[in-house]
């Protein structure tokens, strides 16, 4: 697909741009008189509702509850109103740095 400073270079008009791409005029025309591509300004992140919960989980977790039905089960008694997905998606690094202990087994001869 064509960018847009090529459609300008073959003498395409702004409103023929801005049909051809699909997009606002004055988005074009914004393009068009930046000196660089602009770019979207850093959002600060949201809080979450399980924020206040995250030592609690955090403490859960180090004693060996890691089932989310488990953990969401007592947040709630704690007085937690999110969802079950916000918890999930904030253990789910957790499992991969807690890795289970891997037993090697090997076949052996009666008696041996």
């Amino acid at each position: 697909m064509k960018k847009l400073y090529e459609f300008k270079g073959e003498g395409y008009s702004i409103r023929a741009i801005a049909r051809t791409l699909g997009i606002s005029r004055n988005t074009v025309r914004k393009y068009l008189r930046a000196p660089e591509v602009p770019r979207p300004a850093p959002r600060q992140k949201r809080p979450s509702k399980l924020d206040p919960y995250k030592e609690f989980i955090m403490q859960r977790w180090a004693e060996g509850v890691t089932n989310c039905k488990v953990l969401l089960r007592e947040l709630r008694a704690c007085g937690y109103t999110g969802g079950y997905t916000i918890l999930k998606d904030f253990v789910q690094p957790l499992r991969h740095q807690h890795q289970p202990k891997v037993t090697v087994r090997f076949e052996t001869r009666p008696g041996e």
